[in-house]
C-alpha cells in the first residue's frame, strides 16, 4: 500500500492547563491507498485531529481540474460539490464528538488526465472562542500514474510518442526532476522530432535561482521569469539540464513549458509534461554533488506561549524522554526523538498518545535541521507513509 502524507500543528490553536498554554493542534492528514491512474477511482482518507474544537467547523477541498471527488463517510458533515470551480466543501454545526475522525471519498481521475504530480489545496476553519479562526496546511502532492492498461511504468509510458494522422510520430517533451542538497535538478528529455527548427521555453517560478547545466545542443536565452533553448536541427537535441536554487520542492509544480516545432512542415507547439519527482538510483547529475541530504523525523510533543522549565514536561505528564526546544512565530515548539526512518518516529508517537496525556503528538520531519513537510521527506527517501 502506497500512502502520501502532510500533516500540520496549528500554531494559533491552544488551550489553556492552569497558567499555561498547552498545545491544543489540529491535525490533518491526508492518505492515498495508491497512486491514482486516469479513468479510475481510489480510496482518499483525510484525518483531522480536532485538537479539543467543540462547535462548527468546515474544510474547503481545492481539487485539480481533471480530478472530483465522492464522499463515503463524512461523520454527520454536509458536503457540497462545485465542479464548475474545481472546489468541495464538508461542513459541520458541530463537529464529531471523536478528536481524531476520518473523512473518506473516492478520488476519480479523468479518462484522459495525463500522467504526472497533482496538487490538493484545504482550508480548514473553525470557530474557538466565540471567534472564527482558519488555516491552511501545505499542499498535499501526490502523482497519477499511467491510464489502466498501459502496462508499463510511469516513465516509459509517457516517452512513448503519439501518432498523428499520417502515422508519423510528433514531438513530446517530458519533466522530471531530483533533489540534490538543497537544490532542484530539472531534466526536460524530448522526443519523436523529424528534424529542423525547434524551440523550448520554460517558464520558473519567481524568486528561484536559476543555472542552465546542459542545453542540450541548443542555443540558450534566459529571461528574467525563464529560459529558452533553440535548435535549428531539432534531430541532434539532448537531454536539457538545470538547476534551481531557492526553491521550495513545492514550487516546482508551478513550472510550466512549451516545445515549438515544425512538423510535416506545420507548425505544432505541445505543452512540456510533468512526471515528477524521481531517483537516478545514484546516477551523478551534472556538475552538482550528489550527496544526499540528511533527513531526520521527530515527535512534536507540546508547543507554548512561553518556554517552559525542563522539568515542567516530567512533573506535568510523568514524560522523562529528552526534548529539543525551537522557537518559531512566538510559539516555542517541544520534540523528542532522532530517526532515519519514518516508522521508528511512528511507533515512538503512538507510544507516546498511549503512555501520556499530551494533546496530539506527531511526527515532523528535518533536512540538515531545518524543519520540512513529513511529505517532502517520505517523498525523498522513499519512504512510505502509514496512518
Amino acid at each position: 500500500m502506497r500512502r502520501f502524507h502532510l500533516s500540520m500543528l496549528t500554531a494559533g490553536l491552544a488551550m489553556t492547563v492552569l497558567s499555561l498554554i498547552i498545545p491544543g493542534g489540529v491535525v490533518i492528514e491526508f492518505g492515498l491507498d495508491s497512486a491514482p491512474a486516469s479513468g479510475t477511482a481510489t480510496p482518499l482518507t483525510i484525518s483531522i485531529q480536532k485538537g479539543g474544537l467543540d462547535y462548527f467547523g468546515r474544510i474547503l477541498l481545492a481539487i485539480p481540474e481533471d480530478c472530483t471527488l465522492s464522499p463515503k463517510k463524512l461523520h454527520g458533515g454536509s458536503f457540497a460539490l462545485d465542479e464548475e470551480e474545481g472546489r468541495a466543501v464538508v461542513s459541520w454545526l458541530k463537529l464529531p464528538e471523536a478528536d481524531r475522525f476520518d473523512l473518506q471519498f473516492d478520488l476519480k481521475v479523468a479518462p484522459d488526465a495525463p500522467a504526472g504530480t497533482r496538487e490538493m489545496r484545504s482550508e480548514f476553519s473553525f470557530i474557538r472562542n466565540q471567534d472564527r479562526a482558519s488555516v491552511t496546511p501545505p499542499p498535499f502532492l501526490f502523482e497519477v500514474a499511467n491510464p489502466t492498461g498501459t502496462g508499463g511504468d510511469l516513465a516509459s509510458a509517457s516517452q512513448e510518442a503519439s501518432l498523428d494522422a499520417s502515422g508519423s510520430a510528433t514531438p513530446t517533451a517530458h519533466r522530471t526532476w531530483t533533489e540534490v542538497g538543497m537544490d532542484l535538478i530539472v531534466r526536460i528529455e524530448v522526443d519523436g522530432h523529424d528534424g529542423g527548427f525547434m524551440k523550448l521555453e520554460e517558464s520558473l517560478p519567481s524568486g528561484c535561482d536559476l543555472t542552465v547545466l546542459d542545453a542540450g545542443s541548443g542555443t540558450v536565452q534566459t529571461q528574467p521569469d525563464g529560459f529558452s533553448v533553440v535548435w535549428f536541427d531539432g534531430i541532434g537535441a539532448g537531454s536539457v539540464v538545470y538547476q534551481l536554487r531557492q526553491c521550495a520542492l513545492s514550487a516546482v509544480q508551478n513550472l510550466s513549458g512549451s516545445l515549438s516545432a515544425v512538423h510535416d512542415s506545420k507548425s505544432v507547439t505541445i505543452d512540456v509534461l510533468s512526471l515528477g519527482l524521481v531517483s537516478e538510483s545514484g546516477a551523478q547529475e551534472p556538475e552538482v554533488a550528489s550527496k544526499m541530504p540528511d533527513i531526520s523525523f521527530e515527535v512534536q510533543v507540546a508547543a507554548t506561549k512561553k518556554a517552559v522549565v525542563t522539568d515542567y514536561f516530567k512533573e506535568k505528564f510523568n514524560f522523562r524522554l529528552p526534548t529539543t526546544e525551537e522557537e518559531s512565530e512566538d510559539w516555542w515548539k517541544y520534540s523528542t526523538g532522532n530517526h532515519e526512518e519514518y516508522a521508528e518516529a511512528r511507533a515512538m508517537r503512538n507510544q507516546i498518545r498511549e503512555n501520556h496525556q499530551f494533546l496530539g503528538p506527531f511526527v515532523i520531519a528535518r533536512r540538515n535541521g531545518r524543519r520540512i513537510s513529513v511529505q517532502e521527506a517520505l517523498t525523498t527517501t522513499g519512504q512510505q507513509w502509514k496512518p
